[in-house]
Protein backbone atom coordinates (compact mmCIF):
# COMPACT_ATOMS: atom_id res chain seq x y z
CA UNK A 1 0.00 0.00 0.00
CA UNK A 2 1.13 3.27 -1.37
CA UNK A 3 1.92 5.57 1.25
CA UNK A 4 2.44 8.79 -1.63
CA UNK A 5 -0.36 11.03 -1.90
CA UNK A 6 -1.13 13.00 -5.28
CA UNK A 7 -3.14 16.84 -4.41
CA UNK A 8 -4.09 18.37 -7.29
CA UNK A 9 -5.69 21.96 -6.72
CA UNK A 10 -4.77 24.85 -8.65
CA UNK A 11 -4.89 27.20 -5.40
CA UNK A 12 -1.43 27.73 -3.61
CA UNK A 13 -2.74 28.40 -0.25
CA UNK A 14 -4.73 25.30 -0.19
CA UNK A 15 -1.82 23.25 -1.78
CA UNK A 16 0.69 24.08 1.06
CA UNK A 17 -1.80 23.90 3.75
CA UNK A 18 -3.31 20.65 2.74
CA UNK A 19 0.40 19.46 2.04
CA UNK A 20 1.63 20.54 5.33
CA UNK A 21 -1.47 18.82 7.36
CA UNK A 22 -0.91 15.03 5.07
CA UNK A 23 3.16 15.59 5.55
CA UNK A 24 2.70 16.38 9.16
CA UNK A 25 0.77 13.22 9.70
CA UNK A 26 3.78 11.18 7.73
CA UNK A 27 2.45 11.02 4.53
CA UNK A 28 4.38 11.57 1.24
CA UNK A 29 2.93 14.43 -0.83
CA UNK A 30 3.20 15.85 -4.37
CA UNK A 31 1.35 18.08 -5.66
CA UNK A 32 -0.28 19.13 -9.30
CA UNK A 33 -1.82 22.67 -10.15
CA UNK A 34 -4.67 21.03 -12.80
CA UNK A 35 -5.80 17.95 -14.13
CA UNK A 36 -3.00 17.77 -16.95
CA UNK A 37 -0.14 18.44 -14.89
CA UNK A 38 -1.46 15.78 -12.47
CA UNK A 39 -1.60 13.38 -15.44
CA UNK A 40 2.02 14.08 -16.74
CA UNK A 41 3.11 13.52 -12.95
CA UNK A 42 1.14 10.14 -12.83
CA UNK A 43 2.58 9.13 -16.60
CA UNK A 44 5.85 9.60 -15.26
CA UNK A 45 5.72 8.09 -12.04
CA UNK A 46 7.67 5.15 -10.85
CA UNK A 47 5.25 4.59 -8.13
CA UNK A 48 1.53 5.42 -8.41
CA UNK A 49 0.60 7.17 -5.24
CA UNK A 50 -2.29 5.50 -2.69
CA UNK A 51 -4.77 8.28 -3.24
CA UNK A 52 -5.22 11.53 -5.54
CA UNK A 53 -6.84 14.51 -3.52
CA UNK A 54 -8.49 16.58 -6.56
CA UNK A 55 -10.03 19.88 -6.70
CA UNK A 56 -13.11 20.16 -9.44
CA UNK A 57 -12.89 23.75 -10.67
CA UNK A 58 -9.96 23.79 -12.50
CA UNK A 59 -7.75 25.83 -15.70
CA UNK A 60 -6.00 23.65 -17.81
CA UNK A 61 -7.66 20.60 -17.32
CA UNK A 62 -10.84 20.29 -14.63
CA UNK A 63 -11.42 17.33 -12.35
CA UNK A 64 -14.05 16.18 -13.86
CA UNK A 65 -12.06 16.23 -17.45
CA UNK A 66 -9.25 14.39 -15.16
CA UNK A 67 -11.68 12.19 -13.75
CA UNK A 68 -12.90 11.23 -17.66
CA UNK A 69 -9.48 10.28 -18.92
CA UNK A 70 -8.52 8.91 -15.64
CA UNK A 71 -11.00 6.14 -16.38
CA UNK A 72 -9.62 5.30 -19.97
CA UNK A 73 -6.43 4.60 -18.47
CA UNK A 74 -5.77 1.23 -16.80
CA UNK A 75 -2.85 2.01 -14.73
CA UNK A 76 -4.54 4.82 -13.32
CA UNK A 77 -7.75 3.43 -12.71
CA UNK A 78 -7.19 1.82 -9.60
CA UNK A 79 -6.05 4.86 -8.04
CA UNK A 80 -8.64 6.26 -5.38
CA UNK A 81 -10.38 9.44 -6.03
CA UNK A 82 -10.91 11.79 -3.35
CA UNK A 83 -12.46 14.94 -4.77
CA UNK A 84 -12.39 18.26 -2.79
CA UNK A 85 -14.46 20.99 -3.41
CA UNK A 86 -16.17 23.97 -2.38
CA UNK A 87 -18.99 23.92 -5.48
CA UNK A 88 -20.10 20.53 -5.08
CA UNK A 89 -23.77 21.56 -6.68
CA UNK A 90 -22.42 22.26 -9.97
CA UNK A 91 -20.42 18.72 -10.14
CA UNK A 92 -22.88 16.49 -9.19
CA UNK A 93 -23.62 14.87 -12.28
CA UNK A 94 -20.33 14.77 -13.06
CA UNK A 95 -18.48 12.92 -10.68
CA UNK A 96 -18.51 9.75 -11.58
CA UNK A 97 -15.10 7.76 -10.55
CA UNK A 98 -14.35 9.37 -7.54
CA UNK A 99 -14.44 7.58 -4.44
CA UNK A 100 -15.21 9.93 -2.00
CA UNK A 101 -16.43 13.85 -2.10
CA UNK A 102 -15.10 16.44 0.74
CA UNK A 103 -16.46 19.56 0.99
CA UNK A 104 -14.25 22.73 1.68
CA UNK A 105 -13.09 23.97 3.26
CA UNK A 106 -11.55 20.27 4.34
CA UNK A 107 -12.04 19.18 7.91
CA UNK A 108 -8.03 18.12 8.75
CA UNK A 109 -9.42 15.53 10.57
CA UNK A 110 -11.98 13.95 7.99
CA UNK A 111 -8.99 14.37 5.51
CA UNK A 112 -6.18 12.74 7.30
CA UNK A 113 -8.67 9.88 7.90
CA UNK A 114 -9.81 9.39 4.29
CA UNK A 115 -5.89 9.42 3.22
CA UNK A 116 -5.10 6.69 6.17
CA UNK A 117 -8.12 4.88 5.13
CA UNK A 118 -6.55 4.73 1.61
CA UNK A 119 -2.89 4.86 2.24
CA UNK A 120 -2.49 2.77 5.55
CA UNK A 121 -1.09 4.31 8.73
CA UNK A 122 2.35 6.10 7.97
CA UNK A 123 4.96 4.46 9.33
CA UNK A 124 6.15 7.34 11.45
CA UNK A 125 2.92 6.68 13.57
CA UNK A 126 2.58 2.80 13.09
CA UNK A 127 5.55 2.44 15.70
CA UNK A 128 5.42 5.88 17.85
CA UNK A 129 7.70 6.42 20.05
CA UNK A 130 7.89 4.73 23.87
CA UNK A 131 7.26 7.21 26.50
CA UNK A 132 8.77 6.06 29.49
Amino acid sequence: MSQGVLLVDDNDSIRTQLRELLEGEGFRVDTAANGAEALGWLQAAKEMPGVILLDLTMPDMNGSQFLALRRMDPRLQGIPVVVLSGSLQQWTEKLSGADHVLAKPVDPDSLAELVMRYCGVPASQAHPERQD
